[in-house]
């Protein structure tokens, strides 16, 4: 750090900050302190430690006594420093914005042992439980019914691969802990598509066959065109968090055919295929939560659409759903399937 005085100029109808300090072989030197806040007539005169960026033309640190006048601004370079140093990051964070271009400026997943582009995965066990604990109390808190249970992927699961990304393929990681999760609302539309397939035999695009039924609408809501009012449906269903660290591991889909979809060239062992790697989660228990709140007591309070069979309704919904049709991408190759046997509560 620089030391200096401070001197405050008034130009253009407004006060400046002026730092003199003295330079070896040029003598007193004055530098104007972009961006310092509050600038008052009272900082005339007093001593300061100050220092410049990386260009060396602005003041990007200014102290005067235990007072600091500016907020340190994080640069780009500074930013990609600290993605790289810090390990205890938000893991999403150190996937999705490190600067992991290769040569050829293409962005790619690389693997190591225990990590993924350099970054590795070690999810705090701690803080998972502290936030299922809290999750938990504030369930317990609401004044609606809730239930849960608990499941594991059977082999892998990935939600979110074709989400935008710097990559050719992306997962869903919480923005908040940077772990892998399910979103509600992808939960919500497996549920509401095998329900209509294997429930009510309605394999339609609109549902509209299971539309009309009572407990789909109960559960899911409608639009008003379906010849009810519109209803946003009863049932919430949360996003699934993890319930302890979940494992990340590499994966590797090889499309052969590229050129034949892209460019309408005739299929053939000729073409060569191309590698994609994407992210998946390996292991890991993850804990589904349903609530139901009865808005302006609508639902009646016994009978096959009181609240608790609602709930109870969709929650056999979900998991057989989870069970037999899986959640995320590629389930048509195995992946997304839980196991929730003995998990249910």
């Amino acid at each position: 750090m620089k030391k200096g005085k401070l001197k405050v100029k008034e130009q253009d109808g407004k006060l400046v900050l002026i730092i003199e300090y003295r330079k070896a072989r040029r003598g007193l030197m004055e530098r104007e302190a972009l961006n310092a806040h509050p600038i008052t007539d009272d900082l005339s005169g007093k001593d300061c430690e100050f220092d410049f960026d990386a260009s060396g033309n602005n003041v990007k640190v200014l102290h005067c006594g235990e007072k600091s006048l500016i907020q340190r601004s994080f640069t780009q370079d500074d930013i990609r420093k600290e993605l790289r140093s810090n390990s205890n990051l938000n893991y999403a964070l150190k996937v999705n914005k490190r600067d992991l271009s290769d040569n050829e400026g293409k962005f790619k997943y690389y693997f190591e042992k225990k990590a993924i582009n350099g970054c590795e995965f070690n999810f705090d066990h701690t803080q998972i439980d502290m936030l299922n604990c809290r999750r938990e109390r504030m369930f317990k808190s609401l004044n609606h019914p809730y239930t849960s249970f608990t499941g594991s992927p059977d082999w892998r699961l990935v939600v979110g691969l074709g989400n935008p990304s710097v990559y050719e393929t992306s997962i869903t990681l919480h923005h908040i802990y940077g772990f892998p999760y399910i979103p509600g609302s992808a939960l919500k539309g497996i549920t509401s598509h095998w329900a209509a397939r294997e429930v009510y035999q309605d394999d339609t695009k609109e549902m509209k066959k299971a539309l009309k039924e009572d407990m789909f609408r109960a559960v899911f809501g409608n639009l008003k065109e379906h010849g009810h009012e519109a209803n946003k449906g009863f049932v919430t269903f949360h996003d699934a968090l993890p319930i302890e660290p979940p494992t990340p591991a590499p994966d590797i889909m090889t499309p052969h055919y590229g050129d034949y979809y892209g460019k309408k060239v005739p299929p053939g062992d000729y073409l060569d295929p191309n590698r994609i790697s994407f992210l998946t989660v390996k292991e890991g228990k993850f804990r589904f939560y349903l609530t139901i709140e009865n808005r302006e007591n609508t639902l009646p309070d016994t009978g096959d659409l009181c609240p608790d069979n609602v709930l109870k309704t969709a929650k056999e919904w979900l998991i057989a759903a989870l069970q037999m049709g899986g959640v995320g991408a590629k389930s048509a190759v195995g992946y997304g399937y839980f196991n929730i046997k003995g998990e249910t509560d």
